[in-house]
């Protein structure tokens, strides 16, 4: 059975290695009913964010030491290195030397850094290699043929175009999404039951702010290479939830408007939206 490992030692593995699952653009929805039976569907994208897939090029070759993005500060003196206090400046001859000294001799630590990254990635995702191609497109097959995942194709780099739909009841908790052979896993949405009949709904991942966890991992991966951050996409669409029972909280934007017999809640994610969607339910 899958094991959601969320607490504060998954998420510092998660930013030691720098790799996360994260949506891109999507559009989801969830109707819960009052009697306890559910529907979800998640359609866009969804990527996996690691030293393996945007930065796999940059993990396998190493830049060149660069002269011109070095930055020194203080007076440059022998006697007044300090005199300048922390402005910056253009490093002497001697301190670029020393630099790419430094530079030239941290490169097997480097290396060795990248590749145990690589491995708990790879750990974290049940053996999977994010930066294989091939193993990736096995891994989209073989979702496909779980219960509710209609379609799974990746477009490379480690970005998947996702069709989930999925109807049930909720005499247990729902988590999307839940993959073979993965057992960390920072939910897009939970559906919890709590006590006297009531259901909670949270979004973790459907946020753009420091609360998906979006902000640390990109400065973790940004002292990896500039080709992290180039991959790290952020969250953007929408997440609806229709209900004829009784909302007690959320935290929308605009509350729930009237749809038939029931209400809407919706959440647009985007740069401004700083709060990952959440509501209470009386079924």
């Amino acid at each position: 059975m899958m094991l959601f490992r969320i607490a504060a030692a998954g998420a510092l593995a998660l930013l030691a290695a720098a790799c996360l699952l994260t949506p891109g653009r999507f559009d989801a929805a969830l109707d819960v009913r009052r009697d306890g039976s559910f529907s979800y569907r998640y359609a866009g994208e969804m990527i996996f964010v690691s030293p393996g897939s945007a930065a796999a090029a940059a993990a396998a070759e190493e830049e060149p030491f660069k002269p011109e993005d070095q930055i020194c500060t203080g007076a440059g003196g022998d006697d007044a290195s300090d005199a300048a206090g922390d402005e910056a400046r253009e490093c002497t001859a001697e301190e670029l030397a020393e630099k790419r000294k430094e530079y030239e001799d941290g490169r097997a630590e480097r290396l060795a850094k990248k590749k145990q990254e690589g491995e708990i990635a790879k750990q974290m995702f049940g053996g999977m290699d994010p930066s294989d191609p091939k193993t990736m497109e096995e891994f989209a097959r073989r979702l496909q043929g779980n219960a509710g995942w209609k379609s799974v194709r990746h477009k490379g780099n480690g970005v998947f175009d996702v069709q989930y739909e999925l109807s049930g009841r909720l005499d247990h908790d729902f988590v999307f999404p839940v993959f073979p052979e993965v057992d960390m896993v920072i939910p897009f949405v939970k559906v919890g039951r709590l006590t006297g009949n009531r259901v909670k709904i949270v979004a973790p991942a459907f946020v753009q702010s420091a609360d998906g966890g979006l902000k640390a991992l990109g400065a973790a991966m940004q002292g990896q290479s500039g080709a992290a951050e180039a991959g790290l996409k952020k969250p953007e669409g929408t997440f609806t939830l229709t209900t004829d029972g009784e909302i007690l909280t959320n935290n929308t934007r605009e509350g729930p408007s009237r749809q038939g017999t029931g209400r809407t809640l919706e959440w647009t994610i985007g740069p401004l939206d700083t709060n990952r969607p959440e509501a209470l339910l009386q079924l």
